[in-house]
């Protein structure tokens, strides 16, 4: 009989820290990230698997620009180098191009390529324009224009040197620049990741979650992984001509909102901090 009561307050001891492991056995689970609860649970596991996450969506939104830039940008580079002139090219700075074939030499809704020595007006019909004036060339989107000067080193553009050249190394170019996107998502996702875990760490605070940085950033990047697959399909609804790029900037802001309101919810499916009997204000 006298071992009653101090059996009970074992198990009111012990209480705590069951229910601090069920809570931990609870969001351990390797659920996909497309819950809040999925989302967290990459905080209770490697980095393996979420680099692999990562990996795969980079691979999507690698296939999409590769699929733009070999379906759409191509053609108009092609037809643009084979209208090259027989003599032409920058010598220093300076633009030096035939009177009688100035104008757009190739175009489609992607892309425009526009050669005015002479600085007539051309409006802007495609996504980006590519024009080439007497003395700077311009970069010209939705987002507005660039104007960069040319490189004071004697330059050839004619058919003779350009189509070898190109036709040598399209494939690698086009390749790279994809890898390049794909890789710059990763980088961009860890980067908003990182930063997501000050104002994480705020709400774990005083929601009594576990509070571990690499696990914080784990979930953080987690968070960005929904709207990236949306990001993704989005770049590739864009490279099969089924969006306007217009739609694609409004499907990119709306991926933003969806990666903060993953990144919110999710806090409250991390794990309980372990409660100490010698703390009165942890009850």
């Amino acid at each position: 009989m006298g071992q009653s009561p101090q059996k009970t307050l074992d198990k009111k001891h012990q209480k705590p820290e069951d229910s601090d492991q069920a809570d931990t056995k609870a969001s351990y689970p390797e659920k996909p990230p497309f819950t809040p609860q999925g989302v967290a649970s990459f905080s209770q596991t490697k980095w393996s698997r979420l680099l692999l996450w990562q990996t795969g969506i980079a691979s999507l939104v690698t296939l999409s620009v590769l699929l733009l830039l070999s379906q759409q940008w191509a053609p108009i580079l092609n037809e643009s180098i084979e209208k090259l002139p027989d003599e032409g090219g920058l010598n220093h700075g300076i633009l030096t191009w035939p009177e009688n074939q100035t104008g757009e030499l190739a175009g489609n809704q992607f892309l425009e390529i526009v050669v005015n020595p002479n600085n007539q007006h051309h409006d802007k019909n495609a996504d980006l324009q590519i024009e080439f004036k007497e003395d700077r060339w311009v970069l010209r989107s939705i987002f507005g224009f660039v104007e960069l000067p040319y490189s004071q080193k004697k330059f050839f553009l004619d058919r003779t040197t350009q189509i070898p050249w190109w036709g040598s190394r399209r494939p690698f170019v086009f390749l790279g620049i994809s890898c390049i996107v794909g890789l710059i998502y990763i980088i961009a996702s860890l980067s908003l990741g990182l930063l997501g875990i000050w104002p994480l760490k705020t709400i774990v605070f005083f929601s009594n979650r576990k509070n571990n940085f690499s696990a914080l950033w784990r979930m953080a990047t987690a968070a960005w992984l929904p709207a990236g697959i949306f990001l993704g399909v989005g770049s590739l609804c864009y490279a099969l001509g089924i969006m306007v790029l217009l739609k694609l900037l409004i499907l990119t802001l709306f991926c933003l909102l969806i990666g903060i309101f993953y990144l919110f919810l999710a806090v409250f499916y991390l794990p309980h901090t372990p409660r100490s009997i010698e703390n009165p204000f942890m009850k």
